[in-house]
């Protein structure tokens, strides 16, 4: 397990501040979830905890500054599935997935058996066995995510961080890829950091929800302390009506917005 530390942390990306003074624990074990407005600043935070970004203020991995990790023993660390991967067109499935061993193998050194075996599960776990053998730029979009997720679970890293892992799944292949995520988490013990758009999936799979809003943290908690219909109307602009789903998790529901007639068409 894996302890993640932020404090204090702020990013400028062309003169502007995308993070501001944020303060953030995320204990071993636990699954985070990150939710905000477009723009909010958790994709850039994902990246950050991730190294990739140059930032201000202290992150730590199991108290160790994020600065004194090299690139190889952060990539047997943080396992990261952005929203755009890199998708090397011709490349098979198999093939890109195995690059997800690539933190545990020496110079040189080829893959075996055990790192395909550890493929072979990942792919199956994600329903993606038939599609092994296929280039990727056959596969639609849903099927690709799946695939950069199978890479990050190859890698076998204590962390893994999600930035919106279910955004081009269908409804079926969304749940069941949280639970699979969830499943994994409590077999190995993983630490989970996710960005995510459905307020709803994130209540029911997250521990806590940290809510951001113009890259500062406004809100950290369960998901019933942070899903109010005042929270979501002042920082998404949205009218929403709350309900208690079946396994106790909140269940949010947009509402549309009724457009105000003017006289002469209410007259008509």
């Amino acid at each position: 397990m894996s302890r993640i530390s932020a404090r204090g942390v702020g990013v400028t990306r062309g003169g502007n501040e995308v993070l501001v003074g944020v303060d953030l624990t995320v204990e071993a074990g636990e699954w985070v979830g990150l939710i905000g407005p477009n723009g909010a600043g958790k994709t850039t935070l994902l990246h950050t905890v991730a190294g990739a970004l140059r930032y201000d203020g202290e992150i730590t991995i199991d108290d160790a500054p994020l600065t004194a990790l090299d690139t190889r023993r952060r990539a047997r660390t943080l396992a990261v599935v952005t929203q755009d991967p890199v998708m090397p067109p011709g490349m098979l499935v198999f093939d890109y997935v195995m690059l997800g061993r690539t933190p545990h193998l020496g110079f040189f050194e080829r893959e075996g058996a055990v790192d395909a075996a550890v493929v072979g599960r990942a792919l199956g776990s994600l329903e993606l066995t038939d599609v092994a053998g296929r280039p990727l730029d056959t596969l639609s979009g849903g099927q690709l995510q799946r695939v950069a997720l199978a890479r990050a679970l190859a890698q076998e890293t204590p962390i893994l961080l999600l930035d919106e892992p279910t955004s081009a799944l269908d409804v079926g292949h969304r749940v069941q890829v949280l639970e699979h995520v969830e499943a994994l988490r409590h077999e190995r013990g993983l630490t989970v950091v996710t960005a995510m758009h459905d307020l709803t999936l994130a209540a029911q799979f997250c521990d806590r929800l940290v809510l951001l809003s113009a890259g500062r943290v406004v809100a950290v908690g369960s998901a019933r302390a942070v899903l109010t219909e005042d929270a979501i109307r002042r920082h998404y602009g949205a009218e929403v009506t709350l309900l208690d789903g079946p396994d106790g998790t909140v269940v949010v529901i947009p509402l549309r917005r009724r457009r105000t007639m003017a006289p002469e068409e209410a007259a008509r």
